[in-house]
């Protein structure tokens, strides 16, 4: 069977989300500590919600559980931006099946649900920033894109720093002026308010400061991590700017708008590995969120690509996938 007639075929998320439980289940069997991403020793970095949804409770199973469930609400919201936006010009369920290929090999961001929840929201935010393709009017778009971006950055406080790029890479979908400054900048103060508004009812104020003010600290290059899972994730990078390239070879043969989306995926697939290594204790965070763009861009190249060299490299990057997960237990 092609890749062609696979990228159309149901049955291959369906394998694809039953491997991804199996592979699960013997993490919780073998290794359960995996679930717990996030460790006491760097409470700081991680806001008072993230610790709450990564540690509601000590129970391995339970966590994975959960992990699951976000994955999943995850993948239906890829599939509805990419079925909505005709991201892909087929019925191609290829971005599906390469988030599950990422979220089931790459054991160190299992039990981060924190990060899984700010992903759904960071989706929900991109949708917004698509119904702006082309609109006159789009501020309540704009709000509601600042606002879900910075309720994401409630689970994941780093993504405070992307703020400002988003205004920039918005301009790929529309124009970025005045009055839609002002709508992001109310987006942005409403999250604001109502954790101001929680503290000083609650008595902790901690719960705005704690999550930003150790930032600062962290500010690392490096990007430690064992060779079995930076052969994975350099297969992963490998390949996204192969389909980046190939979509610049491409750029006039796609739809206006199909190339206003991809732009504005590829600029934040970018700016999130870079927030990865710039802020290394929280990279597997980074990771998980930058595993959308990652992942439709993969099904765009997969589907318009079908020979001998895409064969090879999802071939390549399968093995080292199951390398990167085997390996994790093994050694």
């Amino acid at each position: 069977m092609n890749l062609k007639s696979l990228t159309r075929s149901d049955w291959l998320w369906q394998i694809a989300l039953i491997l991804f439980a199996l592979m699960m289940a013997f993490a919780v069997k073998w290794q359960p500590q995996v679930f717990q991403a996030l460790t006491p020793e760097r409470p700081a970095l991680v806001s008072p919600l993230a610790w709450q949804t990564d540690h509601f409770t000590s129970m391995a199973w339970l966590t994975a559980l959960v992990h699951f469930c976000l994955v999943g609400l995850n993948l239906f919201l890829v599939h509805t931006l990419v079925r909505r936006y005709e991201l892909i010009d087929s019925l191609s369920i290829f971005p599906v099946f390469f988030y599950l290929v990422f979220s089931a090999c790459y054991p160190p961001a299992y039990g981060a649900n924190s990060a899984l929840v700010a992903s759904a929201l960071m989706v929900v935010a991109t949708i917004n920033v698509f119904d702006c393709y082309q609109a006159k009017n789009c501020q309540i778009q704009v709000f509601n894109v600042f606002l879900f971006t910075t309720l994401a950055a409630a689970f994941v406080p780093a993504l405070l720093l992307i703020l400002p790029l988003l205004w920039l890479s918005f301009n790929w979908v529309n124009p970025f002026n005045f009055s839609r400054l002002l709508a992001s900048i109310a987006g942005i103060l409403t999250v604001v308010w109502i954790f101001a508004g929680l503290s000083f009812l609650l008595g902790r104020w901690e719960m705005l400061l704690d999550c930003l003010a150790c930032l600062p600290d962290y500010l690392d290059f490096q990007w430690p991590g064992p060779w079995q899972e930076m052969l994975f994730l350099g297969c992963c990078a490998l390949l996204f700017l192969v389909a980046a390239l190939y979509r610049l070879n491409k750029f006039y043969s796609e739809k206006n708008s199909v190339r206003g989306y991809l732009s504005f995926l590829i600029f934040n697939w970018f700016v999130l590995v870079f927030l990865g290594m710039l802020i290394s204790p929280l990279k597997n965070e980074c990771l998980t969120l930058s595993v959308l763009p990652w992942s439709v861009m993969m099904g765009h190249f997969f589907n318009a690509n079908d020979n001998w060299a895409s064969r090879i490299l999802l071939l390549l990057l399968l093995s080292s996938g199951l390398f990167c997960y085997f390996s994790w237990f093994l050694f």
